[in-house]
Order: C-alpha cells, then sequence, then structure tokens
C-alpha cells in the first residue's frame, strides 16, 4: 500500500528540515477544493489562483507514461469531483492488512493540513 515508505519519507523530511511536509488528504480537498488549495499554497509559499479549481478537458504533456493507467477521470474533468462517501467493506481475510496500514495513514492524517 506504501503508508510504511510514505511515513518514513514523512520522518526523513522532518529530520532533514525540522518540520513535517505538506500532508493531504483526498477527503478534506474534494470537501472544500478552494480552501484547501488556498491553504496549501500558504503554506508552501505560492500565490493562490481560482484557475486551480479548473483545467481544460484532455491529456496534458506532463501527465507522464502512467497517464492512460491512472488519469482516465482527471482527462474528461474540468474541475474537481464533489465528494462522495464511498460503501467500502474490507475481506475478513485482509482486515490484518488493513488494521496495520490504518496505524501508519493515521499518524500522517493527524499531521495532514487541516480544513
Amino acid at each position: 500500500m506504501g503508508y510504511i515508505q510514505q511515513k518514513e519519507i514523512v520522518q526523513f523530511l522532518e529530520r532533514e528540515d525540522g518540520k513535517t511536509p505538506p500532508i493531504i488528504d483526498a477527503t478534506d480537498i474534494l470537501k472544500d477544493p478552494e480552501n484547501m488549495l488556498k491553504k496549501l499554497c500558504d503554506l508552501i509559499g505560492i500565490d493562490f489562483s481560482k484557475r486551480m479549481l479548473h483545467w481544460p478537458k484532455g491529456k496534458r504533456n506532463s501527465d507522464g507514461i502512467w497517464a492512460p493507467f491512472w488519469y482516465k477521470r482527471v482527462e474528461e474533468s474540468t474541475t474537481f469531483f464533489p465528494y462522495k462517501k464511498k460503501d467500502i467493506r474490507i475481506p475478513d481475510d485482509l482486515i490484518p492488512i488493513y488494521d496495520k496500514c490504518m496505524v501508519f495513514y493515521s499518524e500522517m492524517y493527524e499531521k495532514r493540513l487541516k480544513p
């Protein structure tokens, strides 16, 4: 899942820089894109623009080699999709993996940029 590696990267950056790098949760962005992007821009020292909330439909030169596999919905969109709660059911045999991942996710979630 990558949570362990993400936590290790965060810890490394905290040791090197003495501060937590920006951590954002997609749900927070989808619930209030403008507010969250303003906060992120302020944190990293760039100006917010309303143009960040809309983009042209289609592919971009910067998409990279994974675009055909990952970016279909992005290519079809022109703005953020509204947040929609998902009903996720985890099979019993995967609960131990889920529980282990949630320990690392929860630690990063507490350090995230909050709405």
